[in-house]
């Protein structure tokens, strides 16, 4: 199987995530993200992702389509950490997109941190505090990558230590807000200062804000972010096949 030359709007998603991520420090040189462009019931996972090289480099036409049955035949376009995404997308039947970032305050966060947590409300929406996954080690073999997805359970973000970390999301604007909020999250945590405890959400209080894939607030995180990246909005609306709800359309 593979990716609809329909999936036109999800290549164009995936080219400006991967530039809003580079206007806010979550991606440079390296990582890579991706969208899930089969239904998630069937046990051949179709992923449309960002090729190898600096992400925000990259233009729609050259995402690269593949699949849990050819990745490792197409192991020179697709990122190194394929079997993560697959592992995720396996385990995650919700997850319609995947946010692999680099960057040093994900790389600081491991140095310093089991578990990073939650301080504000929209930091809620990661749904329960990010863990690191203690192998450093890059996520290449699908027994690393299931073992990714067990740390990331039902949560939106996790840390590799020394490797940066990922968000999930219902589709790409929800797993970009998503990074936005644990960027939120870590810049937070700097600025309270090393030496003071912090006043941490309780689990139930997670539960009671109903923190998780938030339509709403991911589209104006989303819109916002858009905006500071410099990729001005058409005004045209068009139905999201993913969810069903009305979402702008962007200029490729």
């Amino acid at each position: 199987m593979n990716p609809s030359p329909d999936d036109a709007q999800t290549r164009t998603d995936l080219a400006h995530a991967a530039r809003i991520l580079a206007h806010i420090g979550l991606v440079n040189g390296h990582g890579h993200l991706s969208a899930r462009v089969s239904d998630s019931t069937l046990p051949e996972q179709v992923v449309l992702s960002t090729p190898r090289g600096a992400p925000s480099l990259v233009s729609p036409a050259e995402m690269v389509g593949y699949s849990s049955a050819n990745w490792q035949q197409m192991a020179e376009r697709v990122p190194l950490e394929a079997p993560l995404h697959l592992a995720v997308y396996r385990a995650r039947p919700d997850v319609g997109a995947i946010m692999r970032m680099q960057g040093t305050l994900l790389d600081a966060v491991g140095t310093r941190y089991d578990t990073l947590p939650i301080v504000h409300g929209r930091g809620s929406h990661l749904r329960r505090a990010p863990r690191v996954f203690p192998d450093a080690s890059p996520i290449r073999d699908a027994e690393l990558g299931r073992q990714v997805a067990e740390l990331l359970g039902d949560g939106q973000a996790a840390f590799l230590r020394g490797n940066g970390a990922f968000t999930v999301g219902v589709d790409i604007p929800d797993a970009v807000a998503n990074a936005s909020y644990l960027l939120e999250t870590i810049e937070i945590h700097l600025a309270r200062g090393r030496d003071d405890p912090p006043l941490s959400f309780t689990d139930e209080e997670l539960t009671a804000r109903g923190g998780g894939m938030k339509g709403d607030s991911s589209r104006r995180s989303w819109d916002f972010l858009l905006d500071q990246a410099g990729i001005p909005m058409t005004g045209a609306l068009a139905t999201d096949p993913n969810t069903g709800n009305e979402r702008a359309l962007w200029p490729s």
